[in-house]
């Protein structure tokens, strides 16, 4: 990694609060990154700054660092990091997640440019215990625990948003449904949720969220399923019975272990026989 720079003129102390023109210090990733992301986010980028995918990184003399990191698409994405005087730094990156200021991938690159200026790994205990670390059963838990709280994030953002279902399936509760924003305000945007069984594993969303958030589940998604309600549900489980429909669509595969191609997202729903 190419780390030679002058980056006198930023401006960020120990803590990360700002304060006068000095290089910032490397440490204040690792104790303040928690403030910057989500745990899921931290989680992951962490997980991927662990397997290596930073391949590159440089640091100017504007405050800027450039990093290129591996993830689910062909080529790395760029990510684009700046300090700021005060607060935490910004960051671009060439991924389709804007969800948070930061990505994992911008995490990632962060947490590498610590160890790079330090030459000691990031600690991050208060994102995963060490046991959790070293345990394999013990990281599945955190990791199923932080997708538990992301999707009642969900859950509570499709209520508290006012997400309205504008369209549903005609001759039954399985196919595609509208749904749109409850905010009059906003210009009217359809997004189609396809419900494809009853137990929802195989529903997919075309917003962005769903095709980056690795949960299986969105905002939309679980609009449509607190619109269709107990009586739906049943409804649901006897149209999933009896269907004998096949369906392709795409939904991202979880990638805290692997590396996926384009083409192993793709899945298929076949009804059970």
């Amino acid at each position: 990694m190419n780390n030679s720079k002058d980056t006198s003129r930023v401006s960020v102390d120990a803590d990360g609060s700002g304060g006068v023109e000095r290089p910032p210090d490397p440490f204040y990733v690792e104790r303040n990154i928690g403030s910057w992301a989500s745990s899921r986010v931290v989680s992951r980028g962490r997980d991927y700054y662990r397997q290596g995918r930073v391949s590159s990184l440089d640091s100017d003399e504007d405050n800027r660092l450039v990093a290129r990191v591996a993830g689910n698409a062909e080529q790395p994405y760029r990510v684009e990091i700046r300090f700021a005087r005060s607060g935490p730094p910004t960051a671009r990156c060439g991924c389709p997640y804007d969800w948070e200021p930061l990505c994992k991938h911008a995490v990632a690159a962060l947490l590498a440019w610590q160890q790079s200026e330090t030459g000691s790994e990031p600690k991050l205990g208060g994102v995963a215990s060490a046991r959790a670390e070293d345990d394999p059963a013990e990281r599945e838990n955190t990791l199923r625990e932080l997708a538990a709280i992301e999707r009642e994030d969900r859950r509570k953002r499709a209520i508290e948003e006012g997400l309205r279902v504008r369209r549903t399936p005609a001759g039954g509760p399985l196919g595609d449904y509208a749904v749109t924003s409850g905010d009059p305000t906003r210009k009217t945007e359809n997004y189609r949720v396809a419900v494809r069984d009853a137990d929802w594993v195989h529903a997919s969303c075309g917003c962005v969220d769903f095709m980056t958030n690795e949960l299986g589940t969105c905002k939309h998604i679980e609009c449509v399923r607190r619109y269709l309600g107990k009586e739906g549900a049943r409804r649901l489980a006897a149209a999933a019975a009896r269907s004998r429909r096949v369906s392709a669509y795409v939904s991202p595969r979880a990638s805290d272990r692997l590396r996926f191609e384009a083409a192993e997202e793709i899945r298929f729903h076949v009804p059970p026989a």
